[in-house]
């Protein structure tokens, strides 16, 4: 990274740093817009130090042809930071300013690409270990309106091998049971 005034951090003091952090915290809120994000590296920088909190949508369907549950999944991209290459639910970070609606718009628009025609929250899913930080998800049942979206469908009993382990061996079992209940 390039910095207009040479800073040495190895000559910085713990304190210091933090010091320097909190300013820099500081300048970057006063322009901060959660419409656009802060991005990907920063993110990770901070979800480290910090708990966060992202709604999930677990989409799942009755397929009556086949008397088979499905569940929508959304493939991340091969360039993505985190898990590049497989499938997971659509799920988001709660933004600063935003609320839980607010995800699950940016979801409909971003990640799903079909409405979410309902939502219901079912549980919540706490995960001190994930690579990137601390999470704590809460996990809804949702109904997406008909049509193409940007994910794709797949049996639950079939899911691909490149499916998220957490959301494969997890998420998606309880949500079925949940899906199976109602």
């Amino acid at each position: 990274m390039n910095f207009p005034h040479d800073i040495d951090i190895s000559k910085l003091s713990g304190q210091e740093i933090k010091n320097l952090a909190v300013l820099l915290l500081k300048k970057i809120a006063k322009s901060y817009d959660p419409k656009k994000g802060m991005g990907v590296e920063l993110f990770n920088a901070i979800a480290k130090l910090k708990v966060t909190m992202t709604p999930e949508a677990v989409c799942l369907r009755y397929n009556s042809q086949n008397d088979k549950i499905e569940v929508y999944l959304i493939l991340r991209s091969l360039t993505d930071t985190a898990y590049p290459g497989q499938w997971h639910l659509p799920g988001s970070a709660v933004r600063p300013g935003e609320e839980i609606d607010d995800v699950f718009l940016r979801l409909e628009k971003n990640e799903i690409g079909i409405r979410i025609l309902s939502k219901k929250f079912v549980f919540h899913s706490n995960n001190p270990t994930e690579p990137r930080g601390h999470f704590f998800s809460l996990i809804f049942l949702c109904v997406l309106d008909s049509g193409d979206g940007y994910g794709k469908w797949f049996f639950v009993d079939d899911l691909p091998e490149n499916t998220l382990m957490r959301h494969r061996s997890v998420i998606i079992p309880a949500m079925v049971k949940e899906f199976m209940q109602s």
